[in-house]
């Protein structure tokens, strides 16, 4: 952005007087509508102006073919650029001629400009256009002068000196006021225009030197471009925008573009752009370039296209987006394939199988083949399937065997899926892959994908700012991300109590995971598994996901962890809350040991159970619960003893950054957690006007977090604590920190927990994202290698979106033994205990 969002518009001075570029106003606008309402139009310039000079030529060609008094003359002269030039060896009178021809000979031009440089010449060929460049004093002026007005200053007929750069301009009116300084600065712009020499004939030359023959790896390379560059997609686009409505940005134009030719080629596509891209308003588009594509080519059939999505307010977002393009589809929330029983399953089960387009959002929520939710989708018989997931890797590679299998395989040629091969036999591939596995893997991911990450959508911008505006019409970029840590104040006491509590999970055999009965499903014995399988990875995963609950309850705050052993009701109660916090009950490990102690689970397997598991002997059964509610109580006890040090100290943390944030988001998966947080801002509050807790449950809170949080919000003071159900479906692009008061082990999260600020229309030009550094006692050191090995795989496969702190990223360990997920998500391992098994 050219000028400081922070500063003030209005205390610069009259934009049409004074043509400067800011987020609003750009240079461009003011001399654009000079020039085409001229009848005699004179342009003094640098030659590095060539490539938009020659989009000036070719407009005033075709108004020229359609009216030959569409102006009278126009005349141009280049003159000289301030960089320096090496030394020549040809005639000084010369040697500009050359320096400009070596200059665009050197710089070439897109291959897209090639019907402009021909429409250019053939305007050159009339006696309408005069051409001249600097002779013996070089020029170094930038007028602009049309019949009622003319513009001096230091802005090229260029990008960067139209929309980009600080540029000071003066212009005058051919009025009465300004008459006298108009006549001055037509005289000059006279005078200068007769220092120079014709340039007309050597100019025809040039760009027909710039049309000549390519290699074929050039050719090649620009076909590429012209093929990403999407204006060939046009053709499918059938929308015309509402008179309040921004169009779609060039960047949403390629990726409709690129999409369209992956489907025509492939059949379904993958659209995984980078969260706050503006992905959905590209997706309703581009639904409808399909469905209008379908209707041209006259194969439409029966059955409606169908988008599943996100309910609430995701789903409202498409129903918006489809309305403004004039798009009549019906959306469905992905929450009705979990219930099998309701007449709205039915429904849309049956429109999934009409469907000829199945679109689907977040479509990492599908990710698990053996989910209800997964296969209500595989009974499509859909000719094209798009789906939409800014993270389409998560938890590892296999990630991309289950989009695969949505996209449906059958559409993939056998070379591809070759490619894929180490993915079906190795069932995952290291994070750390060799260099030509990569390449190839990464290769053939973008047969099927459109993918563009922030950085790549940022040099997009570059190329044509002005062109990406948000609705209050300021200029749109990704703001630069800073990765930022901090300590969270263990001390001495409190790490040699979380040690002891971390000695005892590794006693716990998780019983309340074992609980369901023992059945070896068939989807898991057409995959190979036996019962001895079966058995051991119910018994494994259990003690593990129960050790994993303590300690990462523990991270997140000690009350969080007594809400795990005694449940919700006695966390309030300890910290002295009246009003509910959930809709019901959540945790209370003992509570379950002790309401199924006297019922062991049952076994239909062909093998016998342990005997502390087995019915056989439910005495033995008994006391095992009791040994297990035992150290739920040693470590309740254990736990009670630590300090408020770590909670007090992430309270004071995000009082501290409100005195240089206005507005700032802090996320944590336990509720209780965020409360506990909550009522120490309040205590130490001075900065700080209001704290918001916002858990997605109640409408109001959404409303609530909202109003103060949205981008053009003008409160100040404000710190959302959010629970992970305000990572998605919420824009809150207004605050510009994010604070991880736990740590995440999966991509998705963090991407979602950062993307509510990072996007594309922030009015913020850096933005901080702080994760905890906690101590090795209160680490999970196995999560935080995974989501550094995760991180590691998405860059080297799709191009990450975020970076990792410098410190974090330092300590990844390459051989840092990593078991094979047993989990849903190990976010939600106390909701979700193994039970796919």
């Amino acid at each position: 952005m050219s000028i400081d969002n922070n500063a003030e518009e209005t205390q610069w001075p009259e934009h049409n007087k004074f043509p400067y570029n800011s987020d609003k106003n750009f240079v461009e606008t003011v001399i654009r509508k000079d020039l085409e309402a001229a009848k005699n139009p004179l342009i003094i310039t640098g030659y590095a102006s060539l490539d938009k000079i020659i989009d000036f030529l070719a407009d005033n060609y075709h108004k020229f073919n359609k009216n030959s008094d569409a102006f009278a003359e126009i005349r141009l002269l280049l003159g000289h650029e301030p960089y320096p030039t090496k030394t020549q060896e040809f005639p000084y009178s010369h040697k500009f001629d050359r320096e400009i021809e070596e200059y665009w000979l050197k710089q070439r031009i897109s291959i897209l400009k090639c019907g402009a440089v021909i429409a250019a010449i053939e305007l050159l060929k009339t006696e309408k256009i005069e051409v001249k460049i600097s002779d013996k004093k070089p020029i170094h002026a930038k007028i602009y002068r049309s019949d009622n007005a003319i513009t001096i200053g230091s802005s090229n007929f260029s990008s960067s000196g139209f929309v980009s750069q600080i540029e000071a301009n003066v212009r005058f009116e051919n009025i009465k006021k300004e008459s006298q300084r108009f006549q001055g600065a037509e005289v000059l712009s006279e005078k200068i225009w007769e220092l120079g020499k014709d340039y007309k004939d050597e100019l025809i030359k040039l760009l027909k030197q710039l049309l000549n023959k390519v290699s074929w790896q050039e050719a090649l390379a620009r076909a590429c471009v012209e093929l990403l560059e999407g204006e060939w997609a046009k053709q499918y686009q059938i929308t015309s925008y509402f008179g309040d409505e921004n169009p779609l940005w060039p960047s949403q134009i390629q990726g409709i573009a690129q999409a369209i030719w992956v489907i025509e080629n492939v059949g379904s596509v993958l659209i995984a752009d980078a969260t706050g891209s503006g992905k959905t308003r590209m997706g309703a588009h581009l639904i409808k370039s399909v469905i209008n594509q379908i209707w041209a080519t006259g194969r439409k059939r029966k059955g409606s296209p169908v988008l599943i999505c996100p309910p609430d307010a995701v789903q409202q977002n498409w129903d918006r987006e489809f309305n403004n393009c004039d798009l009549n589809l019906k959306t469905y929330s992905y929450g009705i394939l979990q219930t099998k029983r309701s007449n709205k399953y039915e429904q849309l089960k049956e429109a999934i199988c009409r469907s000829q387009v199945l679109a689907v959002d977040e479509a990492h929520k599908f990710l698990n083949r053996r989910s209800q939710q997964t296969q209500g989708l595989f009974n499509n018989m859909a000719d094209y399937v798009i789906l939409f997931t800014a993270t389409p890797i998560n938890r590892g590679s296999q990630d991309l065997l289950a989009i695969i299998e949505l996209l449906g395989a059958d559409n993939f040629d056998d070379e591809l899926l070759e490619i894929l091969q180490p993915l079906w036999k190795q069932g995952k591939l290291e994070e750390k892959m060799l260099p030509g596995m990569r390449k190839k893997l990464r290769m053939a991911i973008q047969h099927f994908t459109v993918r563009r990450t922030k950085n790549m959508l940022n040099q997009m911008i570059d190329e044509n700012p002005e062109l990406y505006q948000d609705r209050f019409g300021k200029q749109c970029r990704y703001p630069q991300h800073e990765s930022k840590t901090y300590t969270c104040g263990e001390n001495q006491s409190d790490r040699s109590l979380a040690q002891q509590i971390r000695e005892l999970t590794q006693e716990m055999r998780g019983l309340v995971m074992l609980h369901k009965a023992f059945e070896v499903s068939e989807y898991l014995r057409k995959l190979g598994i036996s019962d001895e399988d079966y058995l051991n990875m119910r018994l494994e995963s259990a003690s593990r996901l129960s050790n994993y609950n303590v300690m990462s309850c523990l991270r997140s705050s000690k009350v969080a962890l007594l809400e795990h052993i005694y449940g919700t009701e006695y966390a309030q109660k300890y910290l002295g809350l009246v009003e509910k916090i959930k809709g019901k009950e959540t945790g209370n490990m003992i509570q379950k040991l002790d309401s199924m102690a006297d019922k062991p689970p049952q076994n239909q397997l062909k093998i016998e159970l342990p005997d502390w598991l087995s019915d056989r002997d439910t005495y033995k059964y008994k006391q095992e619960c009791e040994r297990e509610i035992e150290i739920y109580e040693k470590i309740a006890d254990l736990t009670q003893q630590i300090s408020d040090f770590r909670e007090s100290k992430k309270a004071q943390h995000l009082q501290n950054l409100l005195q240089r944030h206005q507005l700032l988001i802090a996320f944590d998966s336990k509720i209780i957690t965020l409360s506990d947080i909550k009522q120490r801002i309040d205590k130490l509050k001075t900065d700080c006007q209001k704290v918001i807790i916002a858990t997605g449950v109640k409408k109001t809170e959404r409303q609530d977090i909202n109003e103060s949080f949205q981008l053009g919000s003008t409160a100040s003071g404000v710190i959302a604590l959010c629970s992970d159900a305000m990572s998605e479906g919420v824009n809150l692009q207004q605050a510009s920190a994010v604070v991880l008061l736990d740590m995440p082990s999966v991509i998705r999260l963090v991407e979602q927990r950062i993307g509510r600020i990072d996007r594309l229309d922030s009015p913020h030009h850096i933005i901080e994202v702080w994760w905890p550094k906690d101590t090795d006692e209160f680490a999970l050191r196995s999560s935080e290698q995974k989501l550094g090995k995760r991180h590691r795989l998405v860059s080297n496969l799709l191009g990450s979106n975020f970076p990792l702190p410098e410190d974090l990223a330092a300590e990844i360990d390459d051989d840092f033994p990593l078991p094979e997920d047993l989990s849903e998500d190990d976010e939600v391992v106390i909701s979700c205990p193994v039970e796919y098994l």
